[in-house]
């Protein structure tokens, strides 16, 4: 949320780690999409990652991304002790999205799209801030 929040107002985006951490990120209407289809086709009972192609992401290629299609920086600062021990240890938590695959989930949005439909929403929410993101 702070990466995108910066991201909007022009702000460098702060990274307080190497940024190698890598998370499946996932834009809400896939989202949608993924719990519809286990509610339809999905067995009782059974869990799903709703995960796919173009998902995973590492917290730098994230912060550089957003950087690059919002015109702002990535900053790399130390975490103060406090903020450390609310980390989170996790280093790879990437999702298999097999199972849900086979239900016929194909996510429409890759992390960059969702990135670039998730800045244009929350700047025309507040038009003050910067124009729109660029396309790569």
């Amino acid at each position: 949320a702070q990466f995108i929040r910066n991201a909007v107002r022009g702000e460098p985006i702060v990274l307080k780690s190497a940024g190698t951490q890598c998370f499946t990120f996932c834009h809400v209407a896939d989202a949608v999409q993924g719990l519809l289809l286990t509610c339809l086709k999905g067995a009782p009972g059974e869990a799903y990652n709703i995960a796919g192609p173009g998902m995973a992401i590492t917290l730098r290629e994230l912060a550089e991304l957003l950087a690059a299609r919002t015109g702002t920086t990535v900053a790399y600062a130390q975490p103060d002790a406090v903020e450390s021990r609310g980390f989170s240890t996790a280093v790879h938590a990437v999702l298999d999205g097999g199972k849900i695959a086979k239900l016929g989930f194909i996510p429409r949005y890759a992390v960059g799209d969702g990135v670039l439909r998730t800045v244009a929403i929350l700047r025309a929410e507040d038009p003050r801030h910067a124009p729109e993101p660029t396309a790569p």
